[in-house]
């Protein structure tokens, strides 16, 4: 079953995700933050299982993160899908990041990301955010980073 997508909503949404890719390779923190809700919550790829009660002025664990990189870090989104109807909106989508940190370890993999929004005062916020990889079903359950699309 198809969705009704409202067309304007759809548009809204993706100019965050746009921002927010932008935000990310000029390593600016404020301006990546700015699109969640005060109160958000994430699942990201690494410990703990969930971050709660997040605070969009509070830059300090994003700033930190970026400066574990050296050089430019990308990011880029694969097959975006956009679901937004009466002030809910989803968005799901692969994406590649990349970049070398300042160890000279070199990131470079796939990942899968889902964005829950909700329409509050007219604007379009990030409430929700998850970020997954998939691993391995065998005995070990190790996460598998080196699939490409």
């Amino acid at each position: 079953m198809a969705l009704d997508n409202d067309a304007q909503s759809e548009i809204d949404i993706r100019a965050i995700l746009d921002d927010r890719i932008d935000a990310l390779h000029a390593r600016d923190a404020r301006r990546f933050l700015k699109h969640y809700q005060m109160g958000f919550s994430t699942f990201e790829l690494g410990p703990p299982l969930e971050y709660l009660n997040g605070d969009p002025s509070n830059t300090e664990g994003l700033e930190k993160w970026f400066a574990s990189f050296d050089g430019e870090v990308t990011y880029r989104m694969r097959d975006l899908r956009i679901t937004a109807n009466d002030g809910v909106g989803y968005a799901h989508s692969l994406y590649h990041f990349g970049g070398t940190k300042t160890d000279g370890e070199c990131v470079d993999m796939w990942s899968r990301q889902t964005i829950c929004l909700a329409k509050m005062g007219g604007e379009w916020k990030i409430t929700h955010a998850h970020t997954s990889v998939p691993f391995n079903m065998d005995a070990e359950h190790r996460a598998v980073i080196d699939l490409k699309p």
